[in-house]
């Protein structure tokens, strides 16, 4: 079984390579997408060839918006944002226990 140290949230690491998309937003939309349905963003890691699901709930991003009512791109954006912080949450919450998929809600963020 390989190492569960070495997961490696893509959609976190593309999101640096600033991009344009069709409508002219910055940043990399295609690593990651908003689930409006469950509130709550997915993005992609990998253990080495492995992928892992990752899902960060739109209260952890909501967290630093001053918005009443954000949406799509604000929530994405404030992936970008706390890109770090998601990060080192995706990683505990998957050494602790590899699952199939990652979830993190506030519980991951205390």
């Amino acid at each position: 079984m390989l190492s569960a140290t070495a997961i490696v949230i893509s959609a976190l690491s593309t999101s640096l390579i600033r991009k344009r998309d069709p409508a002219g937003a910055p940043g990399d939309h295609s690593a990651r997408s908003y689930d409006e349905t469950h509130r709550r963003v997915r993005f992609t890691g990998y253990d080495g060839m492995f992928e892992v699901k990752c899902f960060v709930t739109v209260d952890v991003l909501a967290r630093g918006l001053a918005l009443r009512a954000p949406g799509e791109r604000e929530y994405l954006e404030a992936l970008d944002k706390m890109r770090a912080i998601i990060l080192d949450a995706a990683k505990r919450a998957y050494n602790s226990n590899p699952p199939v998929a990652v979830l993190l809600d506030l519980s991951n963020f205390r």
